[in-house]
């Protein structure tokens, strides 16, 4: 929300550090290519997993459509838009306690991928990257609901005439759920990968790169994490509209 009111007084700053970096910057190719390679793979492993194996059918032609999704994620709205932290999960969230063990204060920090547009973009990053599987799967609709209102209720304590609807914002969750997909198997790769990165860092051979993407994919966390959001996804109806 704050966001909102620091673009009507200046909004070339917030639209230039908003402006997607792995998107524009000259190592975005590099960017790509890794990213295809990850999605790829998984789509590739996804196949063996029992039970599982539809999804391949389902994720292949998404490969071909992926970068122009994602530029439709990245777009800015005709609505309401807001400069997005854009790597804002658990790690890079600091929290401050009070001596009785309670939350006092909560400060995000790492702001190098700054996105200005849809609110989902960071919902859908922190609800694939962040949340319980469990409570995703349970209790999604009711943090929404929460969100929405902070929003809103800050937008008003700031003095912004811009309010979000309900409708506007399942639309804007629904326009961005591809990104949820696509963190869902891309960046949390990414995340989980220290637990399980070879010692040859960046000089790693295709077989050992094979190796720990399948040592990435195969255990915990990101296993059971991708197998509820794949049938999270399923059951609200993203692949019948895919």
């Amino acid at each position: 929300a704050a966001s909102v009111l620091l673009h009507k007084d200046n909004p070339r700053l917030v639209e230039d550090v908003g402006e997607p970096v792995f998107l524009e910057a000259p190592q975005s190719k590099g960017t790509l290519a890794f990213a295809e390679e990850k999605f790829r793979y998984f789509c590739h492993l996804v196949k063996g997993w029992e039970g599982y194996e539809r999804f391949h059918s389902l994720l292949r032609p998404m490969m071909d459509e992926m970068w122009e999704r994602l530029s439709q994620v990245y777009s800015v709205r005709h609505t309401l838009n807001v400069l997005n932290h854009g790597d804002v999960w658990t790690n890079n969230v600091l929290f401050k306690y009070d001596s009785n063990g309670k939350i006092e204060k909560v400060m995000m920090v790492d702001y190098q991928m700054c996105v200005y547009g849809s609110v989902g973009i960071d919902l859908q990053y922190f609800t694939y990257t962040s949340i319980h599987p469990q409570v995703r799967e349970h209790r999604l609709d009711e943090l929404y609901s929460l969100y929405l209102k902070a929003l809103n209720d800050n937008l008003e304590e700031f003095g912004c005439e811009e309010r979000m609807s309900e409708e506007d914002f399942k639309e804007e969750i629904r326009l961005t759920t591809f990104f949820g997909l696509f963190t869902l198997i891309v960046p949390c790769n990414v995340i989980y990968s220290g637990l399980f990165a070879s010692k040859s860092g960046n000089d790693q051979n295709d077989v050992e790169s094979q190796d720990e993407n399948y040592q990435i994919c195969s255990n915990k966390p990101f296993k059971p994490n991708v197998k509820q959001g794949l049938l999270y996804l399923e059951r609200t109806g993203f692949f019948k509209s895919n």
